[in-house]
């Protein structure tokens, strides 16, 4: 890759293969005729073998649907050539397991297409600030951004999507082999909040995020210690497994300040201790006993058995905190399992001992949260048809198994029917049941209020968690003055008669 502006450009990657070596052929020995007496000594010249890099399953698995993927392309009935010579800007997620895949399936899309894709990486908060500084003013520097659904009111609100239906069921773009249906239901409705959206279908989603229960099972063995099914269960056995001696704490979360950081990890706790974010008048809840009992908890647990600098940390330092084994116990994303199983990503020590469970349960019940991100097209491209193509090749079936693939939480139902895909994933427990059971049971798309002033109201909300982390306000107070903040906010917006 190289930068060019300040824009990634991915450029033609290496093959899906490693490279192989062979000994130089010895001298061959000449065979003296028989009326001569000859002694001759012959040395080989031999260069050293270059170890072929075994493969990674995941690797396997990639050149496996790649192939698949060549091979699903040929069967669509699209002229993928009509914007040759184009060029989109497109940004998306930094996140390291996915660079790969954006290595291997980007060079196949811009020979099939003719298309030339500048692919922006971003770290998260800054993905959020410059694609929806973009959209909203209208300057069309990204033809694709990657789009946190808890956004998407704001910018279907502010008219700065283009409406996919019109793709999705055109029949130039083939739209049975394309698919809609077989994303989740979850994550079709997802891309049309409504009454925002007005029916417009306005992204489409990459995966399907909840949060799960992370732990270590040789931790627990050691300890004798049961998987935690309830908050204080939880925060007992974050107690006992807290060992900073030994390297690694009790328990780990996200404290970074933010709407789609602390907040994200902290919504399960504040559900499952029965918390509301609003009343039916559209009055700041967050505030009441409930929520207050859930960031005490919060803050107790991330104090008392969590890693030091917790106000600093966002989900690449839980991210580190899996592959390093810093901690004992963690609930953040779903895909962190997989991640800590991956050769590639985590210590060869640690493999095999991460997994998984349900969040616990609070006096509410559990909450694993709804996320995704996804990606959609700015209104004001100038490449709108070539920007399709990019989503529609990227997301369809094979290529976004190859990018689900390393996370395990799929945004098509056809991902878990692939045999590769299922070969990849067998005999790791029961990890498709305890995913599977979490979405249908714990997952809710009312777990924040999708509304266009959640940024600004999250962003509040994550500014009080944080205070209350870093010890400067208590849990109250810290509630208190935010539900003040987004009082003036929503009144603002014209909320209150």
């Amino acid at each position: 890759m190289k930068y060019v502006g300040g824009i990634v450009v991915v450029a033609v990657v290496a093959a899906a293969g490693y490279g192989i070596y062979e000994a130089t052929k010895p001298t061959p020995v000449v065979t003296p005729t028989p009326t001569a007496t000859v002694t001759q000594t012959v040395t080989a010249s031999v260069t050293p073998v270059t170890p072929t890099p075994e493969l990674t399953p995941l690797e396997k698995l990639r050149i496996k649907l790649l192939k698949k993927l060549d091979d699903h392309v040929k069967e669509a009935t699209i002229n993928w050539t009509q914007c040759k010579d184009e060029t989109i800007n497109v940004a998306v997620l930094a996140f390291p397991t996915q660079y790969p895949n954006y290595e291997a399936t980007l060079p196949r899309f811009q020979k099939l297409t003719g298309i030339t894709v500048n692919l922006d990486y971003l770290p998260e908060v800054e993905l959020r600030e410059k694609t929806t500084l973009d959209l909203l003013s209208r300057t069309g520097i990204y033809d694709v951004a990657m789009v946190d659904n808890m956004h998407l009111a704001l910018l279907a609100k502010e008219n700065t999507l283009e409406p996919l239906e019109t793709y999705i069921n055109d029949s130039k773009f083939d739209p049975d082999w394309w698919d809609w249906n077989d994303f989740y239901p979850a994550d079709r409705q997802s891309a049309s909040p409504e009454p925002w959206a007005k029916g417009h279908v306005l992204m489409v989603p990459y995966c399907l995020h909840g949060v799960l229960l992370h732990y270590r099972k040789d931790l627990l063995e050691e300890y004798g210690v049961k998987v935690p099914e309830t908050m204080d269960e939880l925060m007992e056995a974050a107690k006992v497994l807290h060992n900073p001696e030994k390297g690694y704490v009790g328990f780990a979360s996200r404290g970074l300040r933010g709407e789609g950081l602390n907040v994200f990890t902290w919504t399960p706790f504040f559900r499952a201790f029965g918390g509301k974010w609003f009343t039916k008048d559209w009055m700041p809840a967050f505030n009441d006993e409930n929520g207050v009992r859930a960031l005490e908890f919060y803050t107790d647990i991330l104090t008392s058995y969590g890693p030091k600098g917790i106000v600093s940390w966002d989900w690449s330092h839980t991210t580190a905190a899996i592959c390093e084994g810093i901690t004992a116990l963690e609930i953040d994303c779903d895909l962190y399992c997989p991640t800590g199983w991956d050769p590639g990503a985590t210590k060869p020590e640690l493999i095999g001992k991460w997994w998984c469970a349900r969040v616990p349960a609070g006096p509410a019940g559990r909450d694993a949260e709804f996320f995704n991100f996804s990606l959609a097209v700015n209104k004001e491209s100038k490449h709108k048809v070539a920007a399709w193509l990019f989503i529609e090749y990227l997301y369809s079936k094979y290529s976004l198994m190859i990018f689900d693939a390393p996370i395990g939480i799929p945004a098509r139902q056809s991902f878990w029917k692939d045999e590769d895909v299922h070969s990849y994933y067998e005999g790791i427990d029961d990890f498709v049941k305890v995913n599977d059971t979490s979405k249908r049971e714990d997952t809710h798309m009312d777990c924040r209020p999708v509304i266009p002033e959640w940024p600004e109201v999250g962003d509040t909300v994550g500014e009080a968690i944080s205070a209350s982390l870093a010890k400067e306000k208590t849990p109250k107070d810290a509630l208190d003055e935010a539900a003040k903040k987004v009082y003036a906010t929503m009144k603002k917006a014209g909320y209150y008669k």
